[in-house]
């Protein structure tokens, strides 16, 4: 999939975005990444449900926030330590705010088996 989240990004945000957001945006991905696994290659694209909405990868470990958005682990982590705000609803939170998404980190592992890529340890 190529990597369009900039351009997506601008088109979710419209013509009255939040700047403060737009600059935690272009830091979270100027940072360079720390992540401990190796992006995978698919031989079809995961269902965008199951796809983190800051990277637009697969997510490896799901956990929500407060208000219900689900995100890669490793990816919200990394945008807390720039941004201690919910890249969504813009409140404030902190990494101990972060609950494990059980259900969707099944339908994760299920498509995962399915594609023969390793799923997360319990």
């Amino acid at each position: 999939m190529p990597n369009d989240a900039p351009t997506l990004y601008m088109k979710m945000i419209g013509p009255d975005f939040d700047s403060d957001a737009h600059s935690s945006y272009k830091r979270f991905n100027e940072e360079p990444a720390e992540f401990d696994q190796e992006p995978f290659e698919f031989d079809q694209e995961p269902p965008g449900y199951l796809t983190d909405p800051l990277l637009w990868t697969l997510i490896h470990e799901a956990v929500s926030t407060p208000n219900g958005d689900t995100y890669d682990g490793a990816s919200i982590e990394r945008y807390l330590k720039v941004d201690s705000r919910c890249p969504m609803t813009r409140a404030s939170i902190t990494v101990d705010d972060l609950r494990p998404n059980r259900a969707l980190q099944l339908a994760i592992d299920k498509w995962k088996s399915k594609h023969e890529l390793p799923r997360q340890s319990s």
